[in-house]
């Protein structure tokens, strides 16, 4: 696999992770029922996985990856911490 190509990939899994939380925590419709549902464990399984992900690349990301998934887990935590309050 190139470089382009895993970078693309990267960014790819990061947005997949956001998307799937946000829908998690009921901000998104479902595509498929197209109903918008809260499923904080599902949620907090997104974040946690963000946050592995993070943790494992640490010091291979360039500048761009590292604020993309910085901005992600920021976002997603605050959005979390929303949902539960609005439960």
């Amino acid at each position: 696999m190139s470089e382009d190509a895993a970078d693309r990939n990267f960014m790819i899994m990061v947005a997949q992770l956001e998307c799937g939380s946000l829908m998690a925590l009921g901000f998104v419709e479902n595509p498929v029922t197209k109903e918008k549902k809260k499923e904080l464990p599902q949620a907090q399984m997104f974040i946690d996985q963000l946050d592995m992900l993070r943790a494992k690349t640490k010091g291979n990301l360039s500048a761009e990856e590292e604020k993309v998934i910085g901005d992600a887990a920021g976002r997603l935590k605050m959005a979390y911490v929303e949902a539960v309050r609005e439960k």
